[in-house]
């Protein structure tokens, strides 16, 4: 299996990555032309450019898997690994004997943001971007979440092969090209370009789970929705929107924000590097009530120097508070670099709400002056105030508006007809978690 891979961003060869001989540890080393002059770093705050290797044994048992985390942000979650492991033992590889650096290696040139992986391991058939319609997409995926019918799901596993292996969170997902205009998915093979009209965004399939074998669930709806409201709030949030099919089926759509057209043609795009504050700073994402919002504060005044920036996370914070989103964990927040070296905090992604169940019972995963929960408005105030952001009761006001759109939303995108039971429980959720 592979034993070192070469990590490039932006065209230039950043360094290697590889396990160490003598031992289990990973190894990331940087190139030396790369640290002659390097025009970006990559990993500014634990992983600067020097000439000296990193390795991270504390992270071995952790969700980093022993990898720094510039490149455990490249793994996928729950769904991509399955997929990535079905790959393999659709070669008659055993899949238990598949480690980390194979999965990067499948990914190749594929992963989220702007890293790329060689050398890249033999991939499917070769092809051009692939037409196919959201039942196909659809199906295939529940074939590979299920693991039905073995033949059949043979021929067609390819496809899932393409757009399902790179995405991360634990909801079945596909990474897909669609044309807004004609309302057309294609799966991306090795073009280069989009293709007229496409762009890739990010599809989250609804029905495919184990609680709602093949039936609509109000997920889907409840994230566009939250989409719109956070929208309303003032958040930087990708463009979002949905497939709604005559069965019911609801599935999101958003817009990546992982790549951006190329300003010498419309019909290409560009890849951006991204890193999650996990990745940035070595926060286990899986550790709840561990980190704390400060820290992402000053992480981004450290990366940024903008107090831009500061507004907006504190805006994060506010609107993940007034909506019930206790899934705010150190992966569920993101920070983009230009190939200029400048980073900024990415879109809000991952806007939903969280039931106070199983693993949020215990509330926020990133504490809020200490607490994760019964927070309330002087908790808000007293975590930005160290950082000078001038109008905290109007971003409060903002956010605690566009909130209570939540019975209006609901209405119109049918979630209280479906979903009544539903629809209620979250007003009254956050009636309760609502500012004075």
């Amino acid at each position: 299996m592979i034993s070192v891979l070469k990590v490039n961003l932006y065209g230039h060869v950043i360094g290697y990555i590889g396990k160490d001989p003598n031992g289990d540890k990973m190894v990331f080393e940087y190139d030396p032309e790369f640290i002659k002059a390097p025009d970006f770093e990559p990993s500014p705050v634990v992983m600067p450019t020097r000439k000296v290797p990193y390795y991270f044994p504390e992270l071995i048992h952790s969700s980093f898997r022993g990898l720094p985390g510039l490149i455990a942000d490249s793994l996928p979650d729950h769904y991509g690994t399955q997929v990535i492991k079905e790959y393999f033992e659709s070669l008659g590889i055993d899949h238990q004997t598949i480690g980390p650096l194979d999965m990067l290696g499948y990914i190749g040139k594929r992963a989220f943001g702007a890293l790329e992986y060689t050398p890249q391991v033999q991939q499917i058939s070769q092809t051009e971007d692939i037409g196919i319609g959201i039942f196909k997409l659809w199906d295939e995926s529940r074939r590979v979440l299920l693991k039905e019918d073995k033949q059949q799901f043979s021929r067609g596993v390819e496809l899932v092969y393409q757009f399902g292996s790179t995405a991360g969170g634990a909801r079945v997902k596909a990474a897909v090209l669609f044309n807004q205009k004609t309302r057309e998915f294609r799966v991306e093979g090795q073009k280069k370009g989009a293709g007229s009209g496409y762009f890739p965004w990010l599809l989250k399939f609804d029905g495919l789970s184990k609680e709602s074998s093949g039936q609509p669930l109000p997920y889907g709806r409840m994230e566009y929705v939250y989409s719109l409201m956070a929208k309303a709030a003032g958040l930087d949030v990708p463009e979002s929107s949905y497939c709604e099919e005559p069965s019911g089926l609801f599935h999101f759509m958003v817009k990546r924000f992982d790549r951006k057209l190329d300003t010498n043609g419309k019909d290409r795009y560009e890849k951006v590097h991204m890193q999650t504050f996990s990745a940035i700073r070595h926060f286990d994402h899986n550790l709840q009530q561990v980190h704390d919002y400060d820290s992402f504060f000053k992480t981004c005044q450290a990366m940024t120097r903008d107090h831009t920036q500061i507004q907006e996370a504190f805006r994060r914070m506010v609107f993940n508070t007034l909506s019930h989103n206790y899934d705010d964990h150190t992966k569920n927040l993101a920070f983009l670099m230009d190939q200029d070296g400048q980073w900024c905090i990415s879109p809000a992604y991952d806007n939903v709400f969280t039931s106070k169940k199983g693993w949020s019972s215990q509330g926020h995963q990133m504490t809020i002056a200490g607490k994760a929960l019964d927070i309330n408005r002087d908790d808000l105030i007293k975590m930005i105030e160290p950082y000078g952001v001038s109008d905290v009761y109007e971003i409060i006001e903002q956010v605690r508006e566009a909130v209570s759109l939540w019975p209006i939303l609901a209405q119109e995108f049918e979630i209280k007809a479906r979903f009544p039971d539903y629809a209620e429980m979250v007003g009254k959720k956050l009636k309760q978690v609502d500012t004075p």
